[in-house]
């Protein structure tokens, strides 16, 4: 898992071993400061990160794939 801090460039890099909901939100929990802007895919483990105090938009990898294919 990677991140980016916009307002001065700062990356963390995460290795995920196991790619589970919980294991995730707790990395993002240690590493995201709340009320950040969180950009993912559209997997279901990220679902409801909204709740955990983060502004959440998703990304349709597999149309976005498709796309590019039709044109």
């Amino acid at each position: 898992m990677k991140g980016i801090d916009v307002e001065n460039g700062d990356l963390f890099f995460v290795e995920v071993i196991k790619r589970d909901s919980y294991t995730l939100r707790e990395i993002i929990l240690e590493n995201v400061e709340q009320g950040s802007i969180l950009h993912t895919d559209c997997w279901r483990g990220y679902m409801n990160l909204q709740h955990l105090g983060y502004k959440h938009y998703t990304v349709n990898i597999v149309l976005i794939l498709l796309l590019l294919v039709i044109l």
